[in-house]
């Protein structure tokens, strides 16, 4: 199998963001907002799943609205990056209908943390495409951050620098950039 590494961003590239596990309460859309914005502040351009904010039962919408979000943004040329709003208890349930091929042919960042990660290493051994197991946008980029997340948070998604080790006289050092 092909390892496919997604492109780095660039300023003025746009994000997708969709809910395929669980959904946004109202409590926490305000932290949903202050992520939009965040990546807005970085120079992002940020397009929301048309299901993304929906809710079925504990879910970001049915099975199939999660399915169309998820393959809409890997369609979508404009679209450079996936991230996911939350986690949740329902990711597993998109498995069977997730379509590798196109997600193989349209290769992008695709990130999120908690029950969204059920779908990255599925996603990887069945298309090729190295996924992130790292930021979601309510629980990293709509809370407070230190600058030095900040920064490896840059680093990773727009230098492309996922781990660096460094060697020196005092011995290793390893820096993890999300």
């Amino acid at each position: 199998m092909k390892i496919i590494k997604p492109k780095k961003l660039q300023k003025g590239d746009t994000v997708a963001i969709v809910s395929p596990s669980g959904s946004v309460p109202d409590k926490l859309k305000n932290q949903f907002n202050k992520g939009v914005k965040f990546l807005e502040n970085l120079g992002l351009k940020v397009k929301i799943g048309k299901n993304a904010l929906k809710k079925f039962y504990y879910s970001g919408g049915t099975v199939a609205e999660r399915l169309n979000d998820i393959h809409d943004a890997f369609s979508d040329k404009e679209v450079k990056a996936i991230i996911m709003s939350t986690g949740g208890a329902s990711a597993n349930h998109l498995l069977e209908g997730l379509d590798f091929g196109l997600i193989r042919d349209n290769p992008k960042i695709f990130c999120g943390i908690s029950d969204g990660t059920t779908l990255l290493n599925p996603i990887f051994s069945k298309s090729g495409l190295v996924t992130y197991h790292g930021p979601d946008l309510i629980f990293t980029f709509g809370l407070p951050m230190s600058s030095t997340v900040r920064e490896n948070l840059k680093k990773t998604l727009f230098d492309g620098l996922v781990l660096k080790i460094l060697i020196s006289g005092q011995g290793m050092m390893i820096q993890f950039y999300f």
